[in-house]
């Protein structure tokens, strides 16, 4: 008898950025968002940058997870303005409510980081 699928959990405990945001942002944001270009406006390579926002505000509200631009865009359902763009790969739902439950523990990001 196959075993039932597991539910999708919130993850343990707190999210570090390094381990756990940084590598999402990296191959899902950064690209088109402060790399090769800084579409919107928004340059995600700083903390500063992600608390800016671009031209529709900023990325996220720490604390405040369904208030922050940043989810609302991941999990819009008009693909029109889902980000990441349609032609680029989704997140997982699991990647989702890293990012999410990161915004809810207060959006912490190491002093000095910033990606390259």
């Amino acid at each position: 008898k196959p075993a039932a699928p597991l539910p999708l959990l919130k993850p343990a405990g707190a999210i570090d950025f390094a381990r756990d945001v940084a590598p999402i942002l990296d191959a899902s944001c950064l690209k088109c968002h402060g790399r090769e270009k800084t579409k919107g406006k928004l340059d995600l390579r700083t903390r500063a940058g992600f608390l800016k926002g671009g031209e529709t505000g900023p990325a996220v509200e720490p604390g405040k997870p369904d208030a922050s631009l940043l989810v609302k865009l991941l999990v819009e359902a008009d693909p029109e303005n889902r980000m990441p763009p349609s032609k680029e790969k989704p997140l997982t739902k699991a990647q989702i409510e890293t990012l999410r439950t990161w915004i809810e523990q207060g959006a912490a990001w190491p002093d000095g980081f910033e990606f390259k």
